[in-house]
């Protein structure tokens, strides 16, 4: 499949049906962005509110998804994409990681400092 670019005001949505093997995780964590009832089933612009701009800015920075050029993956490329951002958010002090990419989900698990600012997650 080919990959596809839906476009809006706050963000623009990449989707590579050989890629986005998790969709489902889109769909359940966004559902005004991505409706499988309706077409397209992406849609962007349903992401474009006052309230979702305010949450994004002032709340949370959402990992929807990791992506790494086949050439680098298994080279540590990702690990290092999430380890920085993570620390950078870390750092910063005043937003949460809402991971609904696998890959985010699964370094946070493996680095479980960075669970204090992991948004739903059980610190316990």
């Amino acid at each position: 499949m080919a990959r596809k670019i839906y476009n809006a005001a706050i963000v623009d949505v990449p989707f590579d049906g050989g890629l986005c093997q998790h969709a489902a995780e889109c769909v359940r964590g966004m559902p005004a962005v991505f409706d499988t009832k309706k077409r397209p089933w992406i849609n962007p612009a349903n992401a474009d509110t006052a309230e979702l701009a305010a949450q994004l800015a002032d709340e949370l920075v959402v990992f929807t998804h990791t992506e790494v050029e086949p050439a680098f993956e298994g080279q540590g490329v990702g690990s290092a994409i999430a380890g920085y951002a993570l620390a950078q958010l870390k750092t910063d002090g005043t937003r949460k990681a809402l991971a609904l990419c696998p890959f985010i989900k699964g370094w946070i698990q493996r680095h479980p400092e960075y669970l204090a600012i992991t948004y739903g997650a059980k610190t316990e």
